[in-house]
């Protein structure tokens, strides 16, 4: 057996270990309970000592909203606050400099028509964040119905995303969402079915599956099963934020994220961890458990030795989707909850059992149609 995936399975075997007295815990000093309650309270506490990986988990749930509100993006980055004239000139030429490489855009034609009738040149000195929420203030529904504005606000915006840093994005997506459609004077949010989180138990029992394929399962799987469960949890650290990310953003985690800070006013926690989480919004510290920080650091050390430098994974992203997919599949879970991805876990769960949550995205297209 490999020495370090042995690490890895005593990490959880250790874990499940508290888990099961932390449990019996729970259960012998319960509340009275009433019949309506959809998660009895050890329940509850077992599904997120799965989420954090940590039994004691309620500090971590404190310093989360803590880390929202401090880390909150308070100013732009400075790509945002160039000049939107250089950007509205080069939208429409044929190549532009991308990090050295030049990138194909729209067909000059078709933008020159944009440019001519469609949505207003952005003013002198005018920022590109500014112009971007000066475009949003003049959505209206005479100007959305006209098929040319729509169309030039949504060919320069796909340009200006492909022409910014990836952690931009998650500012322009809070003014214009990438998938969107108007109504009623408001632009409604889109969201892709897989996005809509799930409940705790089932996050819980998805990260169980993974754990146990880990701990028995086939030794030619044991490893794509710890780095799919790894994955998974940063899936729910990067969910705690409630900002936007993507997958690939996460994907591309390197170690140096893992931080540790030391809080000598703090008896309790002298020593606390963190990951560097990825965002659209820029990289965001994240308190996380001691047991995410070192399973985090041996995942690290093992694809290190293995010749993965400089990253997490080792895995593709296709492995882990797969890995996930059959942890999901164990669940059998009715056809109306809808497919389950590592982009669900980026939507932090619920605790509503039963029912899983989602907009009618088709009622607000059809109706945006007929403005």
């Amino acid at each position: 057996m490999n020495p370090d995936i042995f690490r890895l399975k005593e990490m959880i075997l250790l874990f499940r270990n508290e888990l099961i007295k932390w449990v019996l815990w729970e259960k012998e000093y319960a509340l009275i309970l009433s019949e309506r309650d959809p998660i009895k309270p050890w329940e509850k506490a077992e599904a997120y000592s799965w989420i954090f990986f940590e039994t004691k988990y309620m500090p971590l749930w404190s310093t989360s909203e803590e880390t929202k509100r401090r880390n909150r993006p308070s100013c732009y980055p400075e790509t945002l606050l160039k000049k939107a004239e250089y950007y509205y000139a080069k939208w429409g030429m044929k190549t532009i400099e991308v990090s050295g490489c030049p990138t194909t855009t729209e067909k000059l034609k078709e933008i020159y028509r944009y440019k001519k009738y469609g949505i207003p040149k952005p003013l002198p000195n005018e920022s590109l964040i500014t112009y971007i929420e000066r475009l949003r203030e003049s959505v209206t529904e005479e100007t959305y119905s006209k098929k040319l504005w729509r169309d030039s606000l949504g060919s320069f915006l796909e340009f200006v995303r492909a022409n910014i840093p990836p952690d931009c994005h998650g500012y322009i997506d809070v003014i214009f969402p990438e998938d969107r459609a108007f109504y009623s004077d408001e632009i409604i949010r889109l969201i892709r079915k897989n996005k809509y989180p799930v409940n705790i138990i089932f996050v819980a029992d998805i990260l169980k599956n993974l754990s146990e394929e880990l701990l028995w399962g086939d030794p030619r799987t044991q490893h794509g099963a710890s780095e799919t469960l790894a994955f998974a949890w940063l899936c729910l650290i990067s969910a705690r934020l409630r900002l936007p990310t993507e997958i690939g953003l996460l994907y591309e985690l390197k170690p140096s994220t893992l931080i540790t800070k030391i809080s000598p006013e703090n008896s309790l926690f002298a020593k606390r961890y963190f990951l560097d989480v990825p965002t659209l919004c820029g990289h965001i510290p994240m308190e996380i458990s001691k047991c995410q920080y070192d399973y985090f650091s041996i995942l690290s050390e093992v694809n290190q030795r293995s010749g993965v430098k400089n990253r997490f994974f080792k895995a593709s992203e296709r492995s882990l989707r797969e890995v996930f997919g059959r942890a999901v599949n164990k669940l059998q879970l009715p056809p109306e909850h809808g497919e389950i991805t590592f982009l669900t876990l980026t939507s932090w769960p619920t605790e509503v059992l039963h029912h899983r949550t989602q907009i009618d995205n088709a009622r607000y297209r059809e109706k945006a149609k007929k403005t």
